[in-house]
């Protein structure tokens, strides 16, 4: 009997250090994650910004500053956006290129990774 209860005890010991391994590593795959967004998306913001002053100013030669302003904001938007995809698809690649679908834990799985119908009945069901 004493038996089964030390098993017991090392089973959950053992749970209890995987789910806290998980939830390190999620939590460090979101954190660089989240500062690669950051970074991918002002470099998109900027590259769209000089992108559009230089056709703006140089090849149309315009000089209306609230057509520049209201263009300003959408390329803002629109970087913005562009990020939040290049690096859902690239959070993607790496989960499935580095299998660390073992590693992170459900909420993370289930936010990037591609799933099959299997994977994702297992996942809602815990």
């Amino acid at each position: 009997m004493q038996d089964l209860d030390e098993q017991e005890k090392a089973r959950r010991r053992k749970e209890e250090i995987e789910f806290r391994n998980k939830k390190r590593y999620s939590n460090l795959f979101l954190f660089f994650g989240s500062i690669f967004q950051i970074a991918i998306s002002l470099l998109i913001i900027l590259g769209l910004w000089l992108l559009f002053a230089f056709i703006f100013f140089k090849v149309i030669g315009a000089q209306n500053q609230y057509v520049f302003q209201g263009f300003t904001i959408i390329i803002f938007i629109g970087g913005l956006m562009l990020g939040f995809t290049i690096y859902k698809k690239l959070a993607q690649y790496i989960i499935e290129k580095k299998n660390l679908k073992e590693k992170l834990t459900n909420d993370v799985i289930k936010h990037y990774a591609k799933l099959t119908k299997e994977e994702q009945e297992k996942l809602y069901r815990r």
